[in-house]
């Protein structure tokens, strides 16, 4: 990515991107606790990455995958605010997913516009979708109701048909089974 450099975020330097810009760009019900995030860092489900210009953060995501899966699950992803707009993010998601080994796919958690509480949410949460989807992002079709939110799944790549099984098999590994059951529903809205 020319111009870009991309560097992993472990520490005291994941304690900070968590404070400073996590919490910021993801709303509360969506953010997983620090400790948590060091904790799955360290088992080496998530890694978590910046993308910087010139030494200035400009981006950053954070990525779950599971040794030997096929699905890599896009966790977290935001360009910093005087980015956003620029193309910059596009830039960053095309060049995550051309480092995809072959017969992976992407998986990305977009929420799902039919259950926003406002027409402004609905707004922020369609132009969401469509930002994925000039970057190539396909609906599976299907959405999961996770600790309260709804999610379109989108893939980029070769989504396969145990998209569903990837997908509890990655959080099974990230929080304790009994949340998922009480946590974790799956629904097949039409095209709205």
């Amino acid at each position: 990515m020319s111009g870009f450099e991309v560097r992993p975020v472990t520490g005291a330097a994941l304690k900070a991107l968590h404070r400073q810009h996590l919490s910021r760009d993801f709303p509360r019900n969506e953010l997983k606790p620090l400790s948590m995030l060091e904790e799955l860092t360290e088992q080496g489900i998530n890694s978590v990455w910046a993308v910087e210009q010139e030494g200035s953060l400009i981006a950053y995501y954070v990525l779950a995958r599971l040794s030997g899966a096929s699905m890599v699950l896009l966790d977290y992803f935001a360009v910093e605010p005087q980015f956003r707009g620029s193309g910059v993010g596009t830039k960053v998601l095309r060049w995550l997913t051309n480092r995809l080994r072959e017969g992976e796919y992407l998986l990305i958690e977009s929420e799902w516009p039919p259950s926003a509480v406002t027409e402004k949410e609905r707004a922020v949460r369609e132009r969401r979708l469509d930002f994925y989807r000039r970057c190539g992002a396909e609906w599976s079709g299907v959405c999961v109701r996770l600790f309260g939110v709804d999610y379109a799944l989108l893939t980029i790549g070769a989504q396969t048909q145990t998209l569903e099984e990837d997908y509890r098999a990655v959080y099974r590994a990230m929080v304790p089974e009994h949340w998922l059951k009480c946590h974790l529903e799956t629904f097949y809205p039409q095209n709205d």
